[in-house]
């Protein structure tokens, strides 16, 4: 099974879980899931939390495409943003700091963007919908890429990334869009000091499989 067929069936999902919005008529299919391909050798696995809101571009973009080409059209959009958006700059360069400059392989714990409360904000995501979205689609897209390296962005989504996949060498890296200035470039700046030394420190842990978050103990000599 390659990754066009994994998002077809994605983007059908019918699950409609609490806490998310799964309307593909209105534009808000399940989504974020696509294969940047590179011209090195070997993989990662970017896995974040769930999609940010879809603008009504977005939305119009996909609306036209309901049906069998709606992956396509998902696709297309999300290749597209890597080009500019800050998420994708920010996390292609820790990887391509730390080596890994092979294809990427984008995606979410949960595929559908969250929904709003009656004041515009995003009502946390219930522990269940985690469950079902991590079992029903990424256990699936971890399985088809088993030697990729998986980079879980935020604290969260390398929790949830260390407990459903213990068998898996798991790297988290900061949110570019943190809450507190701008983490992951703080990260690029560390990194970019001594490139060799934390490659090699990254390269030592991926042989047990382990579990380490670019921060902290990790940065310190």
């Amino acid at each position: 099974m390659d990754i066009d067929l994994l998002g077809k069936k994605l983007v059908l999902c019918e699950e409609h879980c609490e806490g998310i919005c799964n309307n593909c008529k209105k534009g808000i299919p399940p989504r974020c899931l696509f294969l940047e391909k590179r011209e090195d050798d070997g993989g990662s696995i970017v896995v974040g939390l769930n999609p940010g809101s879809a603008d009504e571009k977005e939305k119009e973009f996909y609306r036209e495409y309901i049906g069998d080409n709606l992956y396509d059209a998902v696709k297309k959009y999300s290749l597209d943003a890597i080009k500019n958006q800050l998420y994708y700059r920010r996390i292609r360069e820790i990887l391509g700091l730390l080596g890994f400059n092979g294809d990427i392989i984008w995606t979410e714990l949960v595929k559908c963007e969250s929904l709003l409360d009656n004041d515009k904000k995003k009502i946390k995501i219930p522990m269940q919908t985690f469950r079902v979205c991590i079992n029903k689609h990424l256990k699936q897209e971890i399985k088809e890429f088993p030697k990729y390296t998986i980079f879980a962005v935020g604290g969260r989504a390398f929790e949830y990334c260390s407990l459903s996949f213990p068998d898996h060498f798991i790297v988290g890296i900061p949110h570019p869009r943190g809450a507190y200035g701008n983490p992951i470039g703080k990260l690029a700046k560390i990194i970019e000091t001594d490139p060799d030394k934390y490659k090699k420190r990254v390269e030592r842990e991926k042989v047990s499989n382990a579990a380490i978050q670019l921060m902290g103990g990790f940065l310190e000599d």
